[in-house]
Parts: structure tokens; C-alpha cells; sequence
């Protein structure tokens, strides 16, 4: 036998045997004496296993019904990771899925199925597979998903990006675990390309999550969805050109499981927003009731200047204390990242803002990039001049380039036009807020 291993303790015997033809290649146990279900281990050693939730997944039966269990454990067989010695199998061959919650990390880890405990008894096991299981996505306002983050798939391959799914057929689909955290309409943003007539895509979502064990493994059926949107989408222009497309679902609260079926498209991401009133803003937690969460800082690099300070959370404001700037306008700077802004609108940005010395800010709307250039422009930069009073400042701006869930909103305090004088600037209530569609 390769990979796998039958062991035994003490006086126990069994012996373990695998089917020569193809369609039986099953392995079966014959266990002639055991006292203890430890006694007779069918193991795999030498698993590079990481801390996290799998799913065990294999087919089993006895000569008659039985228990067996299984059992993560270090190569000294010292500490115990996993144990479940409760799995309930019957004489026919059936499936079994088993929750495994690994708190450890280690790259030698011991996999055993336990079959002692039953003098002269025969167990047959095949389709072994031990898969980790990604978290939840936490559906809290508007939210997006990469397509290539899926939990389970069948079908897909990933693009030769790395950041997209494609050469999906008919029957192929990918399935998200997400949590939630409020019931009601959706707006569905699909980013695709497609070079081909005939591509749809379809939304499907089902209580529970093979995450928490609430729901097994596998395909989604049509007639067991709990919500179900589909829609036709028209060739892009072709299998690189990407556009994003628009449905509504609607969602309950909670853990559940979404299934992506998208044949004849490439997906490169899709995003999930509360439907929006016409005062809903694109921005998170721009009040700062909930601290600074959603807000980053940076404070230059060598080729930018250093700059010094800091910013803190006081009186349910954003306050940035500017000690020393660096040698341009974006150094330092606040921002908030992953923001949806839809090619066609026309947004209203506003905030409020002082300063503890009359000076200019930059605000700049956005999408960052990788390499040089670096930021792709929304709008032009916007120069501000804050006073020491609290004054709001609103302007409006229209969305010419392609729907993003990659913008990015960013302050910036440094050096502009030639003003490098330390400063406490103050921001609050800072909101995108779309206007018209056009």
C-alpha cells in the first residue's frame, strides 16, 4: 500500500487489503483481535497541517454496523489534535463528512482512522480527502468577494493572473461562505469579461456552511436554493475586457453558503451592497462613531520624506497631529480603501475640517496600483484650504472611468506648494454620496 499504514498495539491483529480491479480499488481492514479502538490505526504520517477548520470527507461500511474514529496527532503519538471516535457507520457503503477544528500547527502531523475495539470485523474505507475550509466572509454594508477566494468549486480554473476565475462551462459553479449581519435587498455587482453569446450568470444562496458543519459539501441544486437571480450577460468585447454587470438578491440573515454559476464568463469579482436610499454614502464609519476602524495612515518613505506624528481617535473625530512633514503633499496622509464607485455617476463628497493653523489639504479620490503609475486618478486633486474654525467643504464629481471596488479616498496633509508648517488637522463626517446615474 502507498501513503497509508496499518498499525497495531499489543496483542491486536488485523490486516489490510485493497481491490486489484480499478472500480473496487477500496481499502478493507480485517481486524481478527482488538480490545481498544486505538488498538488497530489505519494512518498517513508526515502531514503538513495548519491551524484552521478541514472537512474530512471519505466512504465507509462494516460487515455490520459499527463505530470507528479518527485523530490528528503528532508523530510521537504524544498530543492528541483531533480526536472523534463516534462516527456511526452501517454495512452499506455510504459517505461520511467529519468538522475538523485544528488549533496546532505542525508540518508532521499524524492522520488515523481508529477501527479497533471489534474482534473479527471487516471495514472497507475509500475517497479519503481532508480539505481546509476558508472562513466566512463577513457581509456588513457593501462588501466584495474575489472570485478566486471560493471555498469549493467544481470545474473552474483559476486565471493565469491569479485574481480571476474562468473556462467556466455549463454545470461548473464556485461556492462563499459569508455571514450576514443584516436581512434584505442586495445590489449584485459582477465584474466579467466575456468573448462569447450565451453567457449568464446565477446567484444562489442556502442556510448554513460546511464552515460550522451546518450544511455538508456540494453543489447547490436549483429546487433547494433559498434565493435564487439570474441573469443574461452580452459579450464584453472579449475574454480580457472587463465590465460590470448588475442584479438584486434578496438575503437572509446569518451563515450561508453562495454558489456562483457564471458559464461562458470569466469573474473576476463580485460585490454585495445593501440597497442604497438616495443619502446612503459610499464611505464606512465616516462619523468615526465606531474609533478609526476602516481608516489607514501612511508617513512617507525614502523617497517621499519621512514625516512625524500621529492620528487618534478624540471626541468622536478623526484628529491628525502633523509634527514634521515629509517632502511632498501625500506624505503623511489618511485614506480608506475599498470603495465601490460606479462608472456613470455623479457623486457629492463632503466633510468637515479644521486646522490648529490655517493651511491647504489635497483630497484625492482613486485607485491604487501595484507598479508605476502607482494611482489612477478619479478626479483631479482637489486643493482645500481648512481654517481654524469647523467648516464643511462639498464638491461634486462625475465617474468617468470603469465601476471600481478598488477606490481609494485619501487626505493629504504633507508639504503642499511649498507649506511644510506642523498642524493638527481635525476631519469629521466625511461622505461619497452618489448623486445620478447617468
Amino acid at each position: 500500500m502507498v501513503f497509508w499504514n496499518v498499525d497495531q498495539d499489543g496483542k491486536a491483529k488485523a490486516s489490510a487489503s485493497v481491490g486489484e480491479a480499478i472500480p473496487s480499488r477500496e481499502m478493507t481492514i480485517d481486524i481478527k483481535k482488538s480490545n481498544e479502538l486505538e488498538d488497530v490505526r489505519l494512518s498517513q504520517d508526515n502531514l503538513n497541517v495548519e491551524e484552521g477548520v478541514y472537512v474530512l470527507t471519505f466512504d465507509a461500511k462494516a460487515d455490520e454496523a459499527r463505530s470507528i474514529g479518527v485523530r490528528l496527532t503528532d508523530k510521537a503519538r504524544s498530543q492528541e489534535y483531533v480526536r472523534d471516535e463516534n462516527i456511526s457507520i452501517t454495512e452499506e457503503m455510504s459517505s461520511y463528512q467529519v468538522m475538523i477544528d485544528m488549533k496546532a500547527i505542525d508540518p508532521k502531523t499524524v492522520f488515523e482512522f481508529l477501527l479497533g475495539g471489534s474482534s473479527r470485523s471487516s471495514v472497507t474505507i475509500d475517497n479519503v480527502e481532508m480539505k481546509r475550509v476558508a472562513p466566512p466572509v463577513t457581509i456588513e454594508g457593501v462588501t466584495k468577494v474575489e472570485a478566486e477566494d471560493f471555498q469549493s468549486m467544481s470545474g473552474v480554473q483559476i486565471g493565469e493572473d491569479g485574481k480571476s476565475v474562468g473556462w467556466i462551462d455549463e454545470g461548473d459553479w464556485m461556492q462563499y461562505a459569508v455571514d450576514v449581519k443584516e436581512e434584505g435587498n442586495y445590489t449584485v455587482r459582477y465584474q466579467v469579461a466575456s468573448g462569447r453569446d450565451g453567457a449568464n450568470i446565477t446567484l444562489l444562496s442556502k442556510a448554513g456552511n460546511v464552515y460550522d458543519g451546518t450544511r455538508g459539501m456540494g453543489e447547490i441544486l436549483v429546487e433547494e436554493a433559498d434565493q435564487l437571480t439570474s441573469m443574461d450577460v452580452a459579450q464584453t468585447g472579449g475574454w480580457g475586457t472587463w465590465k460590470t454587470v448588475t442584479d438584486t438578491i434578496y438575503l437572509k440573515e446569518g451563515l450561508q453558503t453562495l454558489q456562483v454559476n457564471a458559464a461562458n464568463l470569466n469573474l473576476d469579482w463580485f460585490l454585495l451592497s445593501p440597497e442604497q436610499s438616495a443619502s446612503d454614502t459610499v464611505v464606512k464609519n465616516g462619523d468615526f462613531s465606531n474609533g478609526l476602524t476602516n481608516w489607514g495612515s501612511w508617513w512617507g518613505d525614502q523617497w517621499s520624506g519621512i514625516a512625524e506624528g500621529e492620528i487618534a481617535h478624540e471626541d468622536g473625530e478623526m484628529k491628525i497631529v502633523v509634527s514634521k512633514t515629509g517632502d511632498q503633499s501625500y506624505s503623511p496622509q489618511v485614506f480608506q480603501e475599498n470603495l465601490f464607485l460606479e462608472e456613470g455617476t455623479t457623486y457629492t463628497v463632503s466633510f468637515d475640517a479644521k486646522a490648529s493653523v490655517a493651511r491647504d489639504i489635497n483630497l484625492v479620490i482613486g485607485e491604487p496600483l501595484t507598479s508605476d503609475p502607482w494611482f489612477i486618478p478619479f478626479m483631479e486633486t482637489k486643493k482645500v484650504s481648512i481654517g481654524e474654525g469647523i467648516d464643511t467643504h462639498s464638491f461634486t464629481f462625475q465617474m468617468d472611468h470603469a465601476s471600481s471596488a478598488n477606490g481609494k479616498i485619501v487626505f493629504e496633509v504633507g508639504e503642499i506648494e511649498g507649506d511644510a508648517t506642523p498642524s493638527t488637522i481635525v476631519l469629521d463626517n466625511v461622505e461619497i454620496v452618489p448623486v445620478t446615474t447617468r
